[in-house]
C-alpha cells in the first residue's frame, strides 16, 4: 500500500532529514495509498465464499498457522519503470535482488536482523522475471489505471500465476499501492507498486529506506489490513477515531468497509495510525507501533503477528491459488496426540520454543562485480572454491560441506552464518532442491540476442554512430544495443527481450587468468577469460557462452622510425659551381657531376660522370638556372 512522501529540502543533517519525511507523512494522513474497493456482492461473490479471511473477517484456524504447513513460495516478477530517456528512475539487477532479500528477511523473521523477533510467516518471494521499461506515461501512470505497465504482466508474469511488482515514482508523492487479496479476480490491475526511492539497498529515503514498503504492500497483497483499519485515514474517510471493541474470533463484530478494525485479534485496538514510533495509549494500551501495517518510519516497523500470519496464509490459498509453490524445506508434521491437560487457573504456561533458523540455500539468481550467476558458482575465482548469496541472508544455518566465509575450512556446517554469502562447496546443499522454474513464456526457437553491427542514437537530434555493444549517449543504465532478433530474443541474464534493444557488457579480457591449468595475460591465441563471465557480447555482437571467449589481440604497436636530425649544410669546395643543399641530395644534377663537387656529392653515379677534359684544355662549366 502506499506510503506518501513529500518532496523535500536538503536537511542540515539526515536526522533533521528523517524527521522532515515523517512529518510530511503525518501531515498528509496517508503513508499507504491502497484503498479498500467498495464491496460489490456481485463482482466478489468469490472472495465472499472464502469466509475464513473474507474483506471483513478473520477466523484464524489453527490450519493456517505456519507451524502446521509448509513454505509457500510466491513466484515474483518485477517491473523497473523508468523514464523515456532513462534519467529518471533506472534500478540495477543487484537493487532488484536485494530488495527480494529484504522481502523474504521480512517475512521469514531472519535471525540477526530489526524483524528477527517477529512471526516467520514460512512466506517466501522467488524472483522468476525482471523486466525494464521507458516510459514517462508509464512513470505518471496511477497503480489503478488498467492498460500502460500493466501490459508488462504477461506470459509467466500473469497476474493469475506471479506476484507483479512495479517500482517507479508513483504520482502524488506516495512510496507504494497494492491490491488486497480478497479482490483478486485474476485480472489486472492486481498488483503492487513500490516507489523507487523505497526500494531495496538502492532505496535514496532515510525515513523509508529499510525495506518496510515493500513489505507493508505485499502485506495487503497477502489480505491485511492497516493495525488502525480505517480510522484517522484523511482521504480515506473522515472517522472519529474511537476504540473499536474486539470479539474473538474476527475481533471487531459487525465490522463493515466503513467501520474500523484488521479482523485481527492479537494486534492491539488503534484509533489512528502512529507516525513516529510512539505509542499514544489511546484505547487504553500501547498501539501496536511495531507491525508493518502501521505508517511508522522503517527502523520501527519489525512485526508480524502470529493471526497476521494465518490470515496471509489463508488468502493466499484462498484467492492467489496459481502464484506459488509449495516446498517441504525439511518440515515434518508433528504427530497427533491428545491435547495436554489444561494448566492449573492462574498458572503462566512456558512460552513455545523458538523454531530453529531455515537451513542456508543459494540464491537461484545472484549478481556479483556485473557477473550474472546462478545457484553455487565462483565468479571472481576465489581460492576458497564456490559461493553464493544466500536465500535467508545471515543468520541461515550451514549444513555438512557448507562453510562460513570468516572460516572457509570449516565444512562441517552445523553454524550460522555471518554474512548474507556462503561457501557453498561443489554444489547447492539446500534440502530439498528448489522447484523447476515456471515454463519459458519465450518459443522453443529463441534465438539469443546479438547487437546490430551498425546503428545511430539520436540525442536532442543528433544521430551519433555506434556499432555493436556501445553507449554513445552515455545511458545511465550502461551500454547497450538494438538487437538483430527483435522482440523476444534472449538476453544475457536469461530474461526475454521485450523492447527492440537491451543492455549489454561487451566482453573484455581479465588482466590475469587461469583457465584448464593455462594462466594467461589479456588476449592469448585469440582466448581469454573475460571479466563479465558468460553472455557478454563478443566483437560479432554476439553473446559469449561461456567466460572463456574467443578475443581480439591489440594490434601491435607500430615501428617506431628514428629520422637522424638534419645536418647544417656545409660550404662546397671552393671550385664546386653549385650551392652546397644541391649535393648530396639523392639527385644527380649534372650542372654539379664534376670533379669540384665530388660528382654532385656522390649523387651521380660513375657511369654518368663527366670525361676529365683533354690534357691542355682547361674545364669551364656553365651552371644553367635551378
Amino acid at each position: 500500500m502506499p506510503r506518501p512522501l513529500g518532496l523535500l529540502m536538503i536537511a542540515a543533517s539526515a536526522l533533521a532529514h528523517d524527521m522532515h519525511e515523517v512529518e510530511h507523512v503525518h501531515h498528509h494522513g496517508l503513508r499507504c495509498g491502497t484503498k479498500e474497493p467498495k464491496l460489490d456482492k456481485h463482482k466478489h461473490g468469490r472472495a465472499l465464499a472464502k469466509g475464513d479471511c473474507s474483506a471483513t473477517f478473520t477466523d484464524p484456524k489453527p490450519k493456517y498457522s505456519p507451524t502446521n504447513g509448509p513454505v509457500y513460495r510466491i513466484n515474483t516478477c518485477v517491473h523497473i519503470i523508468m523514464s523515456t530517456d532513462g534519467e529518471t528512475g533506472p534500478v540495477s539487477e543487484a537493487c532488484v535482488s536485494g530488495g527480494i532479500a529484504w522481502l523474504n528477511r521480512d517475512f521469514r523473521a531472519t535471525a540477526g536482523h530489526k524483524g528477527s523477533g517477529s512471526v516467520d510467516t514460512r512466506i517466501e518471494f522467488l524472483l522468476v522475471k525482471t523486466t525494464t521499461h521507458r516510459s514517462d506515461a508509464w512513470m505518471g501512470q496511477d497503480h489503478g489505471e488498467t492498460g500502460g505497465f500493466w501490459e508488462a504482466a504477461t506470459g509467466e508474469c500473469d497476474v493469475s500465476s506471479a506476484a507483479n511488482i512495479f517500482i517507479k515514482t508513483p504520482p502524488g508523492g506516495i512510496l507504494g499501492q497494492a491490491n488486497l487479496a480478497a479482490y483478486a479476480d485474476g485480472l489486472a490491475p492486481d498488483g503492487t507498486t513500490i516507489g523507487t526511492m523505497a526500494w531495496g539497498p538502492c532505496a535514496t529515503s532515510s525515513s523509508y529506506g529499510l525495506g518496510a514498503t515493500a513489505t507493508h504492500e505485499l502485506g495487503h497483497y497477502l489480505g491485511l489490513h492497516h493495525t488502525f483499519n480505517t480510522d484517522c485515514q484523511g482521504s480515506e474517510g473522515s472517522y472519529s477515531g474511537s476504540c473499536s471493541a474486539q470479539t474473538a474470533p474476527g475481533c471487531y463484530a459487525g465490522r463493515t468497509l466503513s467501520t474500523p478494525g484488521d479482523t485481527i485479534c492479537d494486534t492491539n485496538p488503534q484509533n489512528c495510525a502512529v507516525y513516529d514510533c510512539a505509542s499514544q495509549g489511546s484505547c487504553g494500551h500501547d498501539e501496536p507501533v511495531h507491525n508493518y501495517m502501521d505508517y511508522s518510519h522503517d527502523s520501527c516497523l519489525t512485526q508480524f503477528t502470529e493471526e497476521q500470519a494465518r490470515r496471509m496464509r489463508c488468502s493466499l490459498t484462498s484467492f492467489r491459488s496459481g502464484i506459488f509453490t509449495t516446498i517441504a524445506d525439511g518440515y515434518v508434521a508433528p504427530v497427533a496426540s491428545p491435547p495436554p491437560p489444561a494448566p492449573p487457573l492462574g498458572s503462566v504456561s512456558p512460552p513455545p520454543p523458538s523454531p530453529p533458523p531455515p537451513r542456508c540455500t543459494c540464491a537461484p539468481s545472484w549478481t556479483y562485480n556485473s557477473v550474472v550467476s546462478s545457484g553455487c558458482a565462483n565468479p571472481d575465482s576465489d581460492a576458497n572454491g564456490n559461493w553464493c548469496f544466500s536465500n535467508e541472508d545471515a543468520g541461515c544455518l550451514l549444513s555438512a560441506g557448507q562453510a562460513d566465509g570468516a572460516t572457509p575450512s570449516n565444512t562441517e556446517g552445523g553454524g550460522a552464518a555471518t554474512a548474507s554469502w556462503f561457501y557453498c562447496g561443489a554444489a547447492v546443499h539446500s534440502p530439498p532442491p528448489p522447484p523447476s522454474p515456471p515454463p519459458s513464456p519465450m518459443p522453443p526457437d529463441a534465438s539469443k540476442c546479438s547487437c546490430q553491427a551498425s546503428w545511430t542514437a539520436t540525442v536532442n537530434g543528433v544521430a551519433l554512430a555506434a556499432g555493436g555493444c556501445a553507449n554513445p549517449d552515455g545511458d545511465r543504465g550502461g551500454a547497450y544495443c538494438p538487437s538483430n532478433e527483435g522482440r523476444g530474443c534472449v538476453k544475457p541474464g536469461g530474461q526475454a527481450a521485450t523492447l527492440s534493444y537491451f543492455y549489454c557488457a561487451a566482453c573484455a579480457c581479465a588482466a590475469s587468468w587461469t583457465h584448464a591449468g593455462v594462466a594467461g595475460e589479456g588476449c592469448v591465441n585469440n582466448m581469454c577469460v573475460t571479466t563479465h563471465g558468460a553472455g557478454c557480447i563478443l566483437a560479432d555482437g554476439t553473446q559469449a557462452a561461456s567466460s572463456y571467449a574467443v578475443c581480439t589481440p591489440p594490434p601491435p604497436p607500430p615501428p617506431t622510425v628514428v629520422v637522424p636530425p638534419s645536418l647544417p649544410h656545409a660550404a662546397p669546395p671552393p671550385a664546386c659551381p653549385c650551392p652546397s643543399y644541391w649535393l648530396g641530395d639523392h639527385e644527380c644534377d649534372a650542372a654539379c657531376n664534376v670533379a669540384a663537387c665530388n660528382y654532385d656529392g656522390g649523387d651521380c653515379v660513375a657511369s654518368l660522370r663527366a670525361s676529365p677534359p683533354p690534357p691542355g684544355e682547361v674545364a669551364t662549366c656553365t651552371c644553367p638556372n635551378h
